[in-house]
């Protein structure tokens, strides 16, 4: 699930009183390979990422848990929109992308 981390890290200020906000960023684009993924829920999956379907959940998620006001949502790849955010302003980042985890903290 692409939003429970994002959610989680938004409790999480909430509950520490902390000031600022998530930049969710996610392409929001079918990325399963078919013809090796070939059980079915696969290509449901695709599909769903194709017509926003994934995207809008996300979004409900977000605002049902109480923390879409926490979140700035950028459609794109994180190679193109990270540059585009000013170093200063991110203290963690942390991405996680079908299943290939990885995590920079800078607390500076």
């Amino acid at each position: 699930m692409r939003e429970q981390s994002t959610v989680i890290w938004a409790k999480a200020m909430q509950q520490m009183k902390l000031s600022g906000s998530i930049v969710a960023v996610d392409p929001w684009i079918p990325y399963f390979d078919t013809n090796v993924n070939t059980k079915s829920v696969y290509s449901t999956m695709n599909e769903a990422a194709a017509n926003g379907t994934i995207y809008r959940l996300f979004l409900h998620n977000i605002r049902t848990a109480g923390v879409a006001h926490l979140i700035d949502t950028r459609i794109g790849k994180s190679i193109d929109v990270l540059p585009n955010i000013p170093d200063h302003s991110i203290s963690c980042d942390s991405r996680d992308s079908c299943c290939k985890k990885s995590a920079t903290f800078n607390l500076a």
